[in-house]
């Protein structure tokens, strides 16, 4: 790990156009290739996730902090989306990298589509269904949470054990993020 601190320290104090507002690694999924790349190059990403990410203390403090009501999901993609619209960049160090794992990841396919089962119990469900709707209620994008929560619901339909648990755990969540309600479930 002191070898990724000094390449994210490296990276920062390289620029010295102080808009930088985070430098996180590249997250290689336990589940599914573990093909580790050792190049140096960084570049700017969307939405890192908030994993062994470096933040800029100047940045969190203009943005301000992470959203504790989206607890779990979207929270790092909410904090992301606040420091690019206030200007900052968001880099990912290639050689440096973070052995991560989202769910219980099965992939099925569908003729010459790949798609990814990630198997999540009943409680994240909830997580994600409520966030989906909180994170669009804070930041416009409705279509962007209806086409999250209908493909969660497909998904758990067609591919997933207890169904009617997670189901019933994304009917709640939908109904909490229309109420704001936040937090830990």
């Amino acid at each position: 790990m002191a070898v990724g601190v000094a390449k994210y320290l490296f990276e920062i104090n390289r620029r010295s156009d102080n808009q930088i507002g985070l430098v996180a690694p590249r997250y290689v999924d336990r589940n599914g290739d573990r093909n580790i790349n050792h190049d140096d190059s960084v570049f700017e990403v969307e939405f890192p996730i908030a994993s062994g990410t470096m933040i800029n203390v100047l940045a969190w403090h203009e943005v301000g902090c992470m959203d504790e009501k989206l607890f779990i999901d979207r929270v790092d993609d909410d904090f992301d989306l606040r420091l690019r619209n206030s200007g900052y960049k968001l880099l990912q160090i290639s050689s440096v990298y973070l052995l991560h794992n989202i769910g219980d990841i099965s992939t099925i396919r569908l003729g010459p589509w790949k798609v990814n089962i990630f198997n999540h119990n009943a409680i994240r469900k909830y997580y994600i269904a409520r966030n989906a709707v909180l994170f669009s209620k804070k930041h416009g994008d409705f279509r962007d949470a209806a086409q999250r929560i209908v493909v969660l619901i497909a998904k758990v339909i067609l591919f997933e054990k207890n169904k009617h648990q997670k189901l019933r755990s994304i009917c709640v969540g939908v109904g909490d993020g229309l109420t704001n309600k936040g937090g830990r479930y």
